[in-house]
């Protein structure tokens, strides 16, 4: 899926959480499967027109604050896909993502 189905999901998240919803709540209210929603927030499923609807209603948001995009940022999209895939990287690849890590930040400091 494309970054704006991405950012639609992180969009909904942050309100949600910002108006007290747990998924399994906002998924009742807007009559959706909770494992639905889940995929809305993390990108990996575009929501319909009729549940952005129902988003707006019980979110009490417009449409424009749902799509409005504007604060995300390159670095911040680069830091939740590194999360997400040092979440499901093997354990034995970590310590070499580490020295990877470490070794660029030696390389920056020493230029300066």
């Amino acid at each position: 899926m494309g970054n704006m189905v991405k950012y639609l999901g992180r969009k909904i998240k942050e309100i949600r959480k910002s108006k007290g919803y747990t998924q399994t709540e906002l998924a009742e209210k807007i009559d959706v499967d909770s494992k639905y929603l889940s995929r809305i927030e993390t990108g990996l499923a575009s929501p319909s027109l009729k549940t952005i609807e129902k988003l707006v209603e019980v979110l009490h948001a417009d449409v424009g604050q749902l799509f409005d995009f504007s604060e995300y940022k390159d670095r911040e999209q680069i830091l939740e896909e590194l999360t997400e895939k040092i979440k499901i990287c093997p354990s034995e690849n970590l310590k070499l993502i580490l020295d990877f890590t470490n070794m660029m930040l030696l390389k920056k400091i020493s230029r300066h």
